[in-house]
């Protein structure tokens, strides 16, 4: 582990890489070796993501996770610190979506994106709630904050929405028979 973690330090990111995946390899039926396994799973990751290889980070991350799951480790031992950032990470790369999330059109189209956002906020909370079972504390106040942001911005995206493209039609429909007849006769200008 020690060799690995030099070539680490040494910004070496390949050669980190391949001596830390051949540590986990080697010592993967020894228990003690567990907290290693995790913390060299995650110097992998952060290797990756060194190197601007997000698709190979993310991918390194997932391994963070599962080396921890197998480690024998308990939930807010420094290997879960290691573990629960991993998982906020890979939660964190929807967050993106959301903060591009923007509300507009038609009355129908309208509270189908809102039906659509409320669904993405949910499925967000879900994933975050996963990092505060690791029990760490930064990541746990990380994760309820960002639970938060998400509700945020679906507020946000209310507020900031125009009035349906639609809600003269709407209006209109929402009239008794006759005065309906009676606003088609007058002329668009008149009717303001």
């Amino acid at each position: 582990f020690r060799a690995a973690e030099m070539s680490y330090k040494r910004r070496s990111w390949r050669e980190a890489i391949r001596e830390f995946r051949a540590f986990i390899t080697e010592y993967r039926t020894v228990p003690q070796a567990g907290p290693y396994r995790v913390k060299a799973a995650y110097f992998i990751a952060d290797s990756f993501k060194k190197q601007r290889s997000d698709r190979d980070y993310f991918r390194a991350l997932e391994s963070v996770i599962s080396e921890f799951q197998t480690s024998g480790e308990k939930a807010g031992s420094l290997s879960a610190e290691y573990a629960a950032e991993a998982r906020f990470r890979l939660v964190d790369r929807d967050m993106e979506a959301m903060e591009r999330f923007e509300i507009g059109g038609k009355a129908k189209q309208i509270t189908k994106q809102i039906e659509d956002g409320a669904r993405r906020v949910a499925e967000l909370e879900k994933n975050y709630k996963t990092v505060t079972a690791y029990r760490r504390p930064e990541w746990t106040v990380a994760a309820h904050y960002r639970i938060g942001y998400a509700y945020e911005l679906l507020a946000k995206a209310m507020l900031d929405s125009e009035p349906p493209t639609d809600t003269e039609q709407i209006i209109i429909g929402s009239l008794p028979p006759d005065v309906r007849n009676e606003l088609k006769r007058m002329p668009a200008a008149q009717r303001r």
